[in-house]
């Protein structure tokens, strides 16, 4: 168990640093290998997720929807956590689900009501708001 903590911690710093770094593909690959490693621990699926988005082919639907299983996944281990809600109503938006933008927003504000929770909050509601008046107007 100690050999798989410290594998995972490196993973994870690693990611962290690929994040930092602009390098979004290699951290996607090691936030991969460190949920093989703890398959428990929703950072390693939020981080994963939140790599994916920020890589160049964050458009390709396929991209897409593996970053949102991760997210999804990340809030069943932890739904307290308002992190993964917010990039799951991002995601949300610029695939036009506004609806479910808009539950995962109010989830998010429910547990997690701080001024970084109200403010992603705000720009994600605008952005879908301008999504949607492009789409009518």
């Amino acid at each position: 168990a100690g050999k798989t903590t410290l594998a995972r911690a490196v993973l994870m710093a690693l990611g962290v640093t690929d994040l930092q770094t602009g390098k979004a593909g290699d951290a996607a690959a090691h936030f991969g290998t460190a949920k093989t490693l703890a398959p428990n621990d929703y950072r390693c699926y939020y981080l994963r997720a939140m790599a994916l988005m920020r890589s160049g082919q964050s458009k390709d639907p396929g991209v897409q929807a593996e970053a949102i299983s991760d997210l999804r996944h990340a809030i069943a281990l932890d739904p307290h956590q308002a992190g993964p809600r917010t990039s799951l109503a991002e995601l949300e938006i610029g695939r036009g689900q506004l609806a479910a933008a808009e539950r995962e927003l109010r989830e998010a504000l429910r547990v997690a009501p701080n001024e970084s929770t109200r403010s992603i909050s705000f720009r994600c509601c605008a952005a879908g708001r301008v999504r949607n008046r492009n789409r009518t107007g």
